[in-house]
């Protein structure tokens, strides 16, 4: 018996013969191989996959296109279409009109270049319908046409319940617009889009490279993220409030010429507003509140000047800045919150000047890797762990006012070469305070007032106090380290000066009134003194140098208050006296003439 002969495969452009059909069979193997990862990936991506039913709004007509091939055409009038002219025109399940205003819209509506469509006032009310299948979903696309949203309202439907699609699924409705395409929205609200991940499907309203427009007192409630800016073109931005959304409220990222005024992010899932990139931005009006993470968040900037931001209880804190350089922070106004202000990692120079922290647990916070901060005039009241807390080198505080803290100033860690000119810390339990390995520190004039704890703890190498106050505190200073003191000035304390075993203090022209003890200086410290005074009932104690004209003595004995008490001592002994003698004498008895005692 013969061998039956193989048929011969001639190649075809579906198979080719050779090496190239090797390439295409280990094509096949690896689409096999890659296959779970390909469909785990378009998980994420659910949200790009293009929806079965497409409109396409052009100049002169509308293209009807079924899973991507063209089924009919309409001619559309000259001018901007309304969106309830499509009502009757097209399939009537994609667009659907009813008597109260309401216009449904089930597929995807794209604007191409010089198509112009409006949303309102005629149509109060368009349904963008969605659910759980990204192909079944609809929205809006703008690429080089224009979109008006005129005092309508733009919310989701689950067509299966006549609710809102719920947050998360990847079909959830959407409004985008990209190259050269426009939106601009005004006394409108738009509600339940997007699915909060990230591209054109992600927010309320996305807009992304090369688009523009304007948002006028409206609305953005319960989308994904709110609204983004995404590499857009002079978009303008006024009385716009971003509220309840799943991820970010307001997100700009790499945007040009974007002005904001009488912005507000509330009560969304992670930041109030994200600024990413850009230079040269000037912002200002922006208002957060009750944000999961910060009421703003910006990285990577240059040039950024924020003015007159106002937060309210943003859980992790009004503002973080992460490479921010020659950025300016002009009057906060921050109101609760873990940190108040934090300056992060890489930023530098950046200044704030003026502002209000009210009830933060940290008032403003410099973090170790921040470069050369300033702060200026700045308020910090009722912060519960610390008002100021420095970490990084450079920082300089000029006239900064902290009250009612657990520490006013703390600086700690490596921080080198702080600067803290003028401030004052009222209340609370210690004023200043430097940890051990800061290095650098100088303390110009400050003023510490009625602490419990220390006024002035400080273990910084090479520090440097000149003049300043420290009244009412249990501790007037407390120096582990080395430095130099001058014109420093401390009373009303039970402890004026205490050095630590390795500290090297030399002072003059100091000025100490205690209780207890005026300085005392522990084994194996040194203290050297010059020209100063130190009164109190143990003035020095420890080793202490003294050199020049100095003053040490007991706190002046209180004649005035002893005086008084001999007196009443006197007014009480003489009392007692005049009782005892009354006594001895027996009761008063009446003359013998008077008759009527009873």
């Amino acid at each position: 018996m013969s061998r039956a002969r193989r048929p011969r495969v001639r190649g075809s452009r579906w198979f080719p013969p050779g090496p190239a059909r090797s390439l295409a069979a280990a094509a096949v193997v690896a689409g096999l191989v890659l296959a779970p990862a390909a469909t785990a990936l378009a998980g994420t991506a659910q949200a790009r996959v293009p929806p079965d039913h497409r409109l396409v709004l052009g100049a002169s007509r509308v293209d009807v296109l079924l899973d991507g091939r063209l089924v009919s055409r309409v001619v559309r009038p000259p001018g901007v279409v309304e969106i309830s002219w499509l009502v009757g025109r097209v399939p009537a399940d994609w667009v659907a009109g009813s008597g109260d205003g309401t216009v449904r819209l089930k597929a995807e509506l794209s604007l191409g270049r010089g198509a112009a469509l409006e949303v309102g006032p005629r149509t109060s009310r368009l349904e963008l319908v969605g659910g759980a299948d990204p192909r079944a979903s609809s929205g809006i696309s703008v690429q080089g046409g224009t979109l008006q949203l005129l005092g309508t309202t733009v919310a989701s439907v689950d067509p299966r319940t006549g609710r809102p699609v719920p947050a998360g699924l990847p079909g959830r409705p959407w409004l985008s617009a990209g190259a050269g395409g426009r939106v601009d929205l005004r006394d409108s609200r738009v509600t339940g889009l997007g699915d909060g991940t990230t591209g054109a499907r992600s927010a309320g309203l996305f807009l992304g490279p090369g688009a523009t427009g304007s948002v006028l007192r409206s609305t953005f409630a319960g989308n994904g993220i709110g609204l983004v800016l995404a590499q857009t073109q002079a978009v303008s931005l006024s009385g716009v409030t971003v509220t309840g959304s799943v991820s970010d409220g307001l997100l700009l990222r790499g945007d040009a010429g974007t002005t904001l005024a009488a912005v507000t992010s509330t009560d969304n899932g992670r930041d109030g507003v994200v600024i990413l990139g850009g230079d040269g931005r000037r912002l200002g009006g922006l208002r957060t509140e009750h944000n999961q993470r910060f009421g703003v968040r910006a990285a990577r900037l240059r040039d950024l000047e924020l003015t007159g931001l106002r937060s309210v209880d943003d859980t992790e804190g009004a503002l973080l800045l992460v490479g921010c350089r020659s950025c300016v922070l002009d009057d906060p106004g921050v109101q609760g919150g873990r940190v108040g202000l934090r300056i992060g990692a890489a930023s530098g120079p950046v200044r704030v000047g003026g502002g209000v922290v009210r009830g933060a647990a940290f008032g403003v916070q410099l973090a170790p890797t921040a470069g050369q901060v300033t702060l200026t005039g700045l308020t910090v009241n009722g912060a519960t762990r610390v008002g100021v807390e420095i970490g990084g080198s450079g920082a300089a505080l000029h006239g900064v006012q902290v009250s009612q803290a657990g520490v006013g100033v703390r600086v700690y860690g490596q921080a080198a070469g702080a600067l803290l000119d003028q401030v004052t810390v009222t209340g609370g339990r210690d004023g200043i305070v430097a940890t051990d390995g800061t290095r650098g520190l100088t303390v110009t004039g400050p003023t510490v007032t009625g602490v419990s704890g220390t006024g002035l703890r400080l273990a910084s190498t090479g520090l440097t106090v000149r003049s300043g106050t420290v009244r009412d505190a249990a501790v007037g200073a407390a120096l582990p380290g080395a430095g130099h003191l001058a014109g420093l000035r401390i009373s009303g304390v039970a402890r004026g000066i205490w050095v630590g075993e390795r500290g090297r203090i030399t002072a003059q022209g100091v000025d100490v009134l205690a209780a207890r003890t005026g300085i005392e200086v522990d084994r194996g410290g040194t203290f050297d003194l010059s020209s100063s005074r130190v009164v109190a009932a143990r003035a020095l104690v420890g080793e202490i140098d003294r050199h020049g004209a100095n003053t040490i003595a007991l706190p002046p004995f209180p004649w005035f208050g002893l005086a008084a008490l001999v007196a009443v001592l006197l007014a009480f002994g003489l009392e007692a006296l005049h009782r005892v003698r009354a006594g001895r004498s027996g009761p008063p008895r009446a003359p013998d003439h008077v008759l009527n005692i009873t």
